[in-house]
């Protein structure tokens, strides 16, 4: 499929506002040979110009729906994206099985201390040495 300069610029800015769900429909329905009509490319393209998101927002919802594409979840996408920049950070994930009344304490502490729990364990690690 050949994108022309309009249909990447839609895209582009999908990706710029991190609305990959939207991206990957909008791909999705280009992939099937159907296109949006000149009005609605306009619309869009205006919006994108002036940097009005709102605005882009809600012309992209309507058409959307007009032409029926379906917006489909993209959490697994997410969840993986943000493990592979995590991993490239050189972190490290590991599970911890606690009893209830040490789980308890670690939770009052985060809460006490107003830390996430991987905050909270490397204070407390490189306190000790």
């Amino acid at each position: 499929m050949e994108l022309n300069h309009k249909n990447k610029k839609i895209i582009e800015y999908f990706k710029l506002k991190n609305m990959y769900r939207f991206a990957d429909a909008y791909l999705q329905f280009l992939g099937t040979g159907k296109k949006l009509t000149n009005q609605h490319l306009k619309i869009l393209l205006a919006n994108i110009d002036t940097n009005n998101f709102s605005e882009f927002e809600k012309n992209i919802l309507e058409i959307f729906s007009e032409f029926e594409i379906k917006l489909t979840s993209t959490s697994l996408k997410r969840v993986k994206k943000h493990r592979e920049n995590i991993k490239a950070k050189g972190y490290k994930n590991i599970s911890l099985q606690l009893p209830p009344d040490i789980y308890q304490k670690l939770k009052s502490l985060k809460l006490k201390n107003n830390m996430t729990y991987s905050d909270l364990i490397s204070f407390l690690i490189s306190d000790k040495k």
